[in-house]
């Protein structure tokens, strides 16, 4: 057994509305009204409880099985609200506070519930392999073999989620006080790794088999390669697919979604968060209907000012940053492709003539889906000649050292000098007041000195 003690703890930023512009994801959403369309009293739902292609909602007057290959609900005779659920093969399973049961009916599964010690408290499937715990401890099922898993000869009550794929294979991450361990389908331990200082409440893990996990309302996530702290407070819950799609994330605050790269608000994804489906679609339950919201791919240009005056980096704002393959640049006739992060360049105006200039961006992501992003903005070719050598000087030299030249009480012979006082002199020339001597200075001078303190003052 080996575990990784993380010396550093590294922050990735949940991105906020007031930080929208900085954001790594742009959340847009499709939303899928057809996998249950009646309408349910979400005040009516006493329980709720989904997986990879069910859900179940517990109503007062029973229980119901949404199979979201079809929209016809299963009516399920429970005498008690279910606690987790499982796909097995063909079964749904899940388990009551006293039962485990299956739809249909299954004599393996009636066989397995007769097996565990006591009341299933979580489930999870990877294939035709179950794992489940039950006071306290944890339990594998496999080839009708049912198998408690130790760990030093102790139970392990932590928290566990299948399928995290690996370059080896899948493994289940399983949580045992604030450590991660993930053991193969041989029950052996192959990696471990230390993540919090708390227990481990919950876990999840994404398609790229980074795995989230939750203590105290903290969630962090291991990359395979270092331990970050998601800046998020209060989180409540994380759903993952390893199968596909993005994180989400409910806290106090309300709902996000994003990946290892950061998060976003999920704004507009009202309703109560059951889980998601074995492709990461969030399954939502609102007053319509069961629905299925998944994050659409989009991209947008982050950064280019209107008009372009002077060198500028740009950004490439995306819909799951971490699953992007390549974003293809054209800028006028010029064409770019960036294949690895940081997503961005600097656009040189000098490159161009002045005029309408036209960004797009397009963006590929690793499942074949596409979006791109066009922005025009105007190049002011001009603006690249405004120089200290070529405008500023000369106009200083005929229009102001006859009163502000060297040696005099307010000299503004040098660069320096225009520098640190541009702003008075702007005030100056721009009210008329300045120069004393002759006629204002025009518009477009003006103009030009604006661009000038704009391009930096070079």
């Amino acid at each position: 057994m080996r575990i990784l003690t993380i010396a550093s703890v590294v922050v990735l930023a949940g991105c906020t509305e007031d930080a929208s512009s900085e954001a790594a994801l742009i959340p847009v959403f499709d939303v899928d009204p057809t996998l249950h369309a009646s309408p349910m009293d979400e005040d009516a739902i006493d329980a709720l409880v989904a997986g990879p292609g069910h859900t179940i909602t517990i109503h007062a007057d029973g229980a119901f099985l949404y199979d979201l290959g079809s929209e016809t609900p299963i009516a399920v005779s429970l005498d008690e609200n279910p606690v987790a659920a499982a796909v097995v093969g063909d079964d749904v399973l899940f388990a009551t506070p006293s039962a485990l049961m299956s739809v249909p009916d299954s004599a393996q599964m009636t066989a397995l519930a007769g097996a565990v010690p006591g009341p299933v408290d979580a489930l999870d499937a990877n294939g035709p392999a179950l794992w489940l715990s039950s006071g306290g401890q944890l339990f594998h099922y496999a080839d009708e073999q049912l198998i408690e898993v130790l760990f030093d000869e102790a139970s392990v009550p932590g928290a566990f989620v299948s399928g995290a794929p690996t370059p080896q294979g899948t493994v289940t991450w399983i949580a045992h006080d604030s450590a991660l361990f993930a053991m193969d389908d041989n029950l052996e331990i192959v990696d471990g790794i230390s993540v919090n200082d708390a227990p481990v409440d919950a876990l999840a893990v994404d398609e790229r088999g980074h795995v989230w996990s939750l203590a105290d309302g903290a969630l962090s996530v291991w990359d395979g390669s270092d331990v970050l702290d998601v800046a998020l407070s209060d989180v409540q819950r994380v759903y993952a697919s390893p199968l596909g799609g993005p994180v989400w994330v409910q806290t106090a605050d309300g709902g996000f979604v994003g990946d290892r790269n950061g998060f976003a608000p999920a704004v507009g994804v009202d309703g109560i968060w059951a889980g998601v489906d074995g492709a990461g679609g969030l399954q939502v339950v609102r007053a319509d209907g069961l629905v299925q919201v998944s994050l659409a791919p989009a991209v947008r240009i982050l950064g280019l000012p209107d008009p372009l005056r002077q060198p500028t980096p740009i950004t490439f704002a995306t819909a799951l940053p971490a699953a992007v393959d390549e974003i293809t640049v054209q800028i006028g006739d010029i064409e770019q492709v960036l294949t690895s992060p940081p997503w961005g360049l600097e656009i040189d105006p000098s490159a161009f003539a002045s005029g309408p200039l036209s960004v797009t961006a397009t963006t590929r992501w690793n499942n074949d889906a596409q979006a791109t992003d066009t922005r025009s903005v105007e190049v002011d070719a001009v603006a690249d000649a405004i120089t200290w050598e070529d405008f500023v000087q000369p106009l200083s030299e005929t229009r102001c050292l006859s009163c502000h030249g060297a040696g005099t009480t307010d000299p503004f012979d040098t660069r320096e000098s225009w520098v640190s006082g541009f702003d008075i002199i702007l005030d100056e020339v721009e009210s008329g007041d300045m120069p004393l001597v002759g006629d204002p200075l025009n518009n477009e001078a003006l103009d030009r000195l604006r661009q000038w303190k704009d391009a930096g003052f070079p």
